[in-house]
């Protein structure tokens, strides 16, 4: 659900074309795939295994809020 959102931010707001919206949309996916690994090394370094995953979902947990709200029209976002 997330990939259909996001792609639709790069086309409606953003202005990006169909092929500027998947190479950022696979910008992110694998981005997403490299992230856990960075997170371990935080983890096993420095904040602990906890405290990691609350961080790190809260992160996550922002960012999917931004991009949602992004799509809304009503929110008022100018359309590039």
């Amino acid at each position: 659900m997330l990939q259909a959102i996001l792609f639709l931010f790069f086309n409606e707001k953003i202005g990006y074309d169909a092929d500027d919206s998947t190479a950022a949309y696979h910008s992110y996916e694998s981005l997403l795939f490299m992230f856990p690994v960075v997170g371990a090394i935080i983890a096993d370094s420095w904040l602990g295994r906890y405290t990691t995953m609350v961080c790190m979902s809260l992160v996550a947990a922002v960012g999917s809020f931004i991009i949602a709200i992004g799509v809304i029209d009503a929110v008022g976002l100018p359309i590039k």
